[in-house]
């Protein structure tokens, strides 16, 4: 569940979180771990005079554990929608799904998936806050700027492997005195599960 463009006041946020329905895979398993134990790890960092690349790195350590990326950085990282080997543009797959209701409405439903593994781009997030001010900074491993109390940006620790598995996961934060403060703190980070009989 991706939760974005929130609007308060005319401040934006963000915030993500996974259900998993039924048995998952053991794969499945271990990219949602290393994905929450990743946003968990950065937030321990998480204050002023930190540099931000050192929040993104502590983050993908845990893909690192798992043996998901072999380094945090962004320049050399495997990411959904990446160019080809080379250079040229990547055909991104999309599967057309027969839906009776989105048909009769002149519809239809289209899955489109990554074109290859990795997260969605290779930054863990980025600042938040008045509308149309998004994007000001990135979280990632070639950001050298440290943190400033005030600053308030989303963490979202994401990985995807096309029709297998994959994990979207993260926080909103603002930058305190003397650490942060999570702004979406009243759902917890971890993976949500639903009973198989329970989903209908």
């Amino acid at each position: 569940m991706y939760i974005s463009n929130v609007t308060y006041q005319g401040y934006t946020a963000q915030t993500a979180r996974m259900i998993a329905v039924g048995d998952i895979t053991d794969r499945q398993e271990t990219v949602i771990r290393a994905c929450v134990d990743g946003v968990k790890a950065a937030e321990k960092l998480i204050r002023p005079g930190v540099l931000v690349s050192e929040v993104n790195n502590a983050a993908f350590g845990p893909m690192i554990d798992a043996g998901l990326l072999d380094n945090p950085h962004a320049r050399t990282m495997p990411y959904n929608w990446s160019m080809a080997p080379d250079g040229g543009m990547r055909e991104i797959p999309c599967q057309s799904l027969p839906d009776a209701d989105w048909e009769a409405q002149g519809r239809r439903l289209n899955h489109v998936y990554p074109a290859t593994y990795g997260p969605h781009n290779p930054n863990l997030g980025h600042s938040v806050g008045l509308a149309g001010a998004q994007n000001a900074f990135n979280v990632s491993s070639h950001n050298f700027d440290r943190f400033e109390e005030g600053m308030v940006f989303v963490l979202h620790t994401q990985w995807l492997e096309p029709l297998s598995a994959g994990c979207n996961v993260g926080d909103c934060y603002v930058v305190t005195a003397d650490g942060c403060e999570n702004l979406s703190c009243h759902t917890p980070l971890d993976v949500h599960r639903v009973a198989a009989g329970d989903a209908g």
